[in-house]
């Protein structure tokens, strides 16, 4: 089952604390010196994270459902 997620949400979560603006920021940082670019999309960003907690997905129910989801087990929507 892919759980749906709505990319505004994922980017909240991903970005929920002081240690997520520091390790994002520094990874921007490193590409703009390699690159001269930014090539981070929503989709690697999802590939790299870990579980998600459920609370984030709009679920009518959770019962039945793990209290947090595999990345591989999410697709992002608008």
């Amino acid at each position: 089952m892919k759980y749906k997620l709505n990319k505004a949400t994922f980017i909240d979560y991903m970005f929920s604390d002081k240690d997520d603006y520091l390790y994002w920021g520094k990874r921007v940082a490193e590409e703009l010196s390699c690159d001269g670019e930014i090539t981070i999309t929503l989709q690697e960003m999802l590939d790299g994270t870990g579980d998600i907690p459920l609370w984030y997905f709009h679920l009518e129910d959770e019962k039945g459902h793990p209290k947090y989801i595999d990345p591989q087990n999410v697709e992002l929507i608008d």
